[in-house]
């Protein structure tokens, strides 16, 4: 159960060796973006903890309709887990509008009658549509972030 009010950020993962070599010449670097909520930490097969990766978009050049079509379709939409401490190093923005203040923890906390997990759920949903439908508030700057210069 999640307990503590979440503290997220976006992170990029450039995710471009893993694709044929046409379209990497096309797209320049293929990115994918993540929401991290860094309060939270899962055990899986390990010690130590892992971190919990929600898929939200794929940054790139324009590609072809088709192209396109297939490198959104690979992300995976049930996410990923990294190891904790290497995720908190990852390439991140924090300019997009995704802190969740005390006032609206606790009014989601109130019309859920207390059940965070259900919460959790909630906003994690509402920043998921929110990016996916605003991706051009992030996309230069997880660009920059990355290092990558395009025009």
């Amino acid at each position: 159960m999640k307990k503590v009010k979440p503290e997220f950020r976006l992170v990029g993962i450039d995710e471009t060796i893993h694709w044929r070599e046409d379209i990497q010449a096309a797209a320049g670097r293929i990115i994918n973006v993540y929401l991290f909520d860094t309060t939270s930490q899962h055990y899986l097969c390990s010690l130590t903890p892992a971190a919990e990766l929600i898929p939200v978009g794929v940054v790139t050049k324009e590609l072809s309709d088709d192209m396109w079509n297939e490198v959104r379709m690979a992300l995976n939409e049930d996410g990923c887990y990294w190891d904790y401490n290497p995720a908190l190093r990852l390439p991140h923005w924090q300019g997009v509008e995704l802190e969740v203040t005390d006032e609206e923890w606790a009014e989601y906390l109130e019309d859920s009658e207390g059940d965070t997990d259900l919460v959790y759920d909630m906003i994690i949903e509402e920043l998921k549509d929110y990016l996916s439908g605003n991706s051009s508030c992030y996309e230069l700057q997880i660009l920059q972030a990355m290092g990558v210069q395009y025009e």
